[in-house]
């Protein structure tokens, strides 16, 4: 994938692969392996030291803007715009039907509170309690 993508880098630019240097910046892929990789392919790249990062694109960017390269802005193209299909007109209710109209209102019916019954205090208690020790002098 990554093949792909500088060739296609290089296609876009009308460049030749030994024409150009390519530079391993991050630690992610300055590895041996990665570069060993490119190397098969490209002949000039290089890995460079977290410490050179800086100062190596200050030297390529300052570089570049000597040469007078002026970078256009190019207008993305925007997707073309669908014209959404008509939704549904929605379907009206049938009308309510008209109220009755009454006169006289109908009485409301209010239910009673039932009756409270006062509970019978009798004093015939049919449980007989327990009969007393007798008291110890």
């Amino acid at each position: 994938m990554i093949f792909t993508a500088i060739d296609d880098l290089l296609r876009a630019n009308s460049l030749q692969a030994d024409g150009v240097m390519i530079l391993l910046g991050s630690e992610e892929i300055s590895t041996a392996y990665f570069s060993d990789k490119l190397l098969k392919r490209y002949h000039h790249v290089m890995a460079l030291q977290p410490v050179d990062v800086k100062h190596t694109m200050l030297a390529i960017f300052q570089t570049i803007a000597n040469a007078g390269y002026s970078v256009k802005a190019k207008v993305p193209n925007a997707p073309p715009v669908l014209p959404w299909p008509a939704l549904p007109t929605p379907k009206m209710p049938p009308p309510l039907p008209p109220k009755k109209q009454s006169d006289v209102p109908k009485p409301v019916n209010i239910p009673r509170l039932p009756e409270i019954k006062v509970p019978q205090n009798t004093k015939n208690n049919p449980v007989k309690p327990p009969p007393l020790p007798p008291k110890k002098s």
